[in-house]
């Protein structure tokens, strides 16, 4: 991660609700708007829930999944138009299998404390983006130092940043809460992003004018 460039993540994530072809559509308006990278989220619903705790809760997950080799073949659309690829993955299994289409790794807020998932990824030695929401100051410590203690290349401040987020969808403005960047930059010497989940496109002009320079923003082409 540079710290004279913004890089611009455009998180496709779930937006697609399981369809392909809309996947597709979305894949392709996110090329044309020449972003740096565009994300999705690779996960399967037995991976994510106990199915005997809640199993709505698993089938829900479920609907907006596809299989591996729908997404290697969103992955290869991406590396053919010369865009790269990523995707937030909760699990090692899926996480081996779509290493080779991954510069960097997106380890979401939900999973800043999931140490074993994390340990497995430092293991690869590629960068990481660590997402923050739910989370305090310490917590956010206490990952970096496993990080490193992982893997010493993560002391290098080019192989992580660290993202202001708040875990609302949509956030609301007095909930934004920008001058974490100003915090993070102060405890922390690596790059320092915003994941944004705001409707207000403000948000993400300020956000670099504090100093963030990985900006991670939800795509899509409808609200409805």
């Amino acid at each position: 991660f540079q710290e004279e460039k913004v890089k611009l993540i455009a998180e496709i994530g779930g937006n697609h609700e399981g369809n392909f072809d809309y996947a597709l559509e979305l894949l392709d308006l996110a090329i044309q708007s020449k972003v740096d990278s565009i994300k999705f989220q690779i996960y399967s619903g037995n991976t994510l829930v106990n199915e005997r705790v809640d199993f709505k809760r698993k089938e829900h997950f479920d609907r907006f999944t596809f299989s591996n080799e729908q997404y290697k073949k969103l992955a290869e659309i991406c590396h053919d138009q010369k865009i790269d690829f990523n995707a937030s993955i909760w699990n090692n299994n899926q996480l081996d299998a779509f290493d080779q289409y991954l510069s960097f790794y997106k380890v979401g807020s939900g999973d800043l404390t999931a140490f074993p998932l994390i340990e497995h990824l430092c293991s690869k030695g590629k960068p990481i983006v660590l997402s923050t929401g739910l989370s305090n100051l310490d917590e956010i410590k206490e990952t970096i130092e496993f990080i490193c203690n992982c893997n010493p290349i993560y002391k290098k401040k080019d192989m992580l940043c660290v993202m202001q987020c708040t875990s609302a969808y949509p956030t609301p403005d007095d909930e934004i809460n920008l001058n974490v960047i100003k915090t993070l930059k102060s405890n922390f010497e690596y790059t320092i992003g915003f994941s944004c989940h705001s409707t207000n496109p403000l948000a993400i002009d300020y956000s670099i004018a504090l100093g963030a320079r990985v900006i991670e923003f939800h795509f899509t082409d409808t609200r409805e």
